[in-house]
């Protein structure tokens, strides 16, 4: 009977050890917030970022945070806003905020916090607004001429040509 009892604890011991090593790591409490994706994005001024800023909640293991978790967003310099400026964490610990640059020409900084953590930084810069002009074929009309407003703007008048 004592040989029965040991062999059985024997092979509850050793299940117990191989679920556990089957099993993934559990995060029990976040340590940092690291970017996720849509850093060093660039846009023309008063524009909004084609991608979303990302952050991704996480525990000293790399593994998300599943909990939910409240991200703080903020414009720290160069100007523009962020929508929204808190977003909670989903599933996968990750939260998302648009930038919306500022008036300004130059770098904008963005900082996300979570849970008293260090904080994520992201960069955009704002760049002038004829940097992302389309390149003309040859022969196209010179600038400031009304032929070449309609090179540019094939579909018709529009509110930017002067007289």
């Amino acid at each position: 009977m004592r040989l029965r009892s040991a062999a059985s604890m024997c092979v509850s011991v050793a299940a117990a050890v191989l679920i556990g090593c089957n099993e993934e790591e559990v995060c029990p409490a976040p340590t940092q917030v690291a970017v996720h994706s849509g850093d060093a994005q660039i846009g023309p001024p008063c524009a909004p970022l084609d991608q979303l800023l990302t952050v991704r909640v996480q525990c000293a293991n790399n593994q998300p945070y599943t909990g939910s978790t409240s991200v703080e967003w903020q414009v720290d310099t160069g100007g523009g806003s962020v929508d929204p400026p808190i977003a909670a964490t989903d599933a996968a610990g990750r939260a998302s905020t648009r930038l919306t640059l500022g008036a300004s020409l130059g770098e904008t900084v963005v900082h996300a916090t979570a849970a008293g953590l260090p904080h994520a930084t992201f960069t955009a810069e704002a760049i002038a607004p004829c940097d992302f002009a389309r390149p003309l074929p040859l022969g196209t009309p010179p600038a400031g001429t009304w032929a070449h407003a309609i090179a540019l703007f094939p579909t018709g008048p529009t509110s930017i040509i002067t007289a």
